[in-house]
This record gives C-alpha cells, sequence and structure tokens, in this order.
C-alpha cells in the first residue's frame, strides 16, 4: 500500500481539486437522469466562485490526500462553515478520490478530517448533498452517521 500524505488549507488549494472536480463532475453527468445538460455547463470556476462567496473567502477547508512524494492529487474533501440562525452550519461541499486509490480509506481519512474541523468549530448543524443518480454513495456516508433526511426537487430548465 503507497504511503499517502494529507495536505490541510484553505482557499489557497482549490486550484489543485480542480482535475478530480472536473472527474466528479463528469461522474455526476453519467449518472444523472435529469440535469445531464446542466452538469455539461458546471464549470469548475462556476463551483469555486460559489463555496468562496458562500464562505466570503473564511471558513474554506480542502484537504487533499497525495501518494508520499508526488505531485498528483489522488482525493480531496472540499468543507465550509457558515453562521446559520444562532450557530454554526457545516457542509461537505465535494468529495472524490481517484478511482484507482479507493479502498485505501483515503476518503474515510478526508471525511475524518472534516468531522474532526467541524468539532474544533463546534459546529451544530452538520450536512451534504448528494447527487441524484449518486445513491451509491449512501453507504459510504453512513458509516458517519449521515442519512437521507429530504428530497429537494428542482424545476429542470
Amino acid at each position: 500500500m503507497p504511503e499517502i500524505r494529507y495536505i490541510s488549507g484553505g482557499e489557497e488549494l482549490l486550484d489543485r481539486i480542480k482535475p478530480l472536480w472536473e472527474k466528479l463532475n463528469h461522474h455526476h453527468q453519467i449518472c444523472s437522469v435529469d440535469f445531464k445538460r446542466w452538469y455539461r455547463q458546471f464549470t469548475f470556476e462556476m463551483r469555486k466562485s460559489m463555496i468562496t462567496e458562500k464562505s466570503r473567502g473564511d471558513d474554506i477547508l480542502v484537504d487533499l490526500a497525495q501518494i508520499a512524494g508526488e505531485n498528483e492529487i489522488i482525493g480531496y474533501c472540499l468543507s465550509t462553515i457558515i453562521p446559520k440562525n444562532s450557530g454554526l452550519e457545516g457542509e461537505v461541499d465535494s468529495i472524490f478520490v481517484d478511482e484507482e486509490y479507493r479502498g485505501l480509506h483515503i476518503g474515510e481519512e478526508l471525511f475524518s478530517r472534516t468531522l474532526r474541523w467541524f468539532d474544533r468549530r463546534k459546529v451544530d448543524f452538520r450536512r451534504l448533498l448528494v447527487a441524484t443518480g449518486n445513491e451509491e454513495v449512501l453507504e459510504f456516508y453512513r458509516k458517519f452517521d449521515f442519512y437521507p433526511r429530504v428530497i429537494v426537487l428542482e424545476q429542470k430548465r
């Protein structure tokens, strides 16, 4: 098993996730039944802008995974914390591990790092969104006590 190195930071690391984020977006495009066109038009620059506007550039955690001694990023987890009502809301905005490296517990480590960050920041409410068609990931999130709560419908345009 290769030695995995983890790097944590903030907004300054966002551009490093672009190649893997694009793989995730392509995966969503393939899986989506109703919103393929939306994913085709959705760019990394659009997503990055949404994240920085949502968090105002603060309270972003980017965790990267790479093989020790190499530059290529093989996994990432992007999370944000925002004030909500009288507390804080933490969201796992995006997580992805390159298919070649799945099964090495990289996703679990990345997700756990985010949960520890939420704990340190005393986050009251934690959530993540799963794209329709990508329900295979629900079992992964159940390991961390995340369960489906609502189904949000969006008008297809």
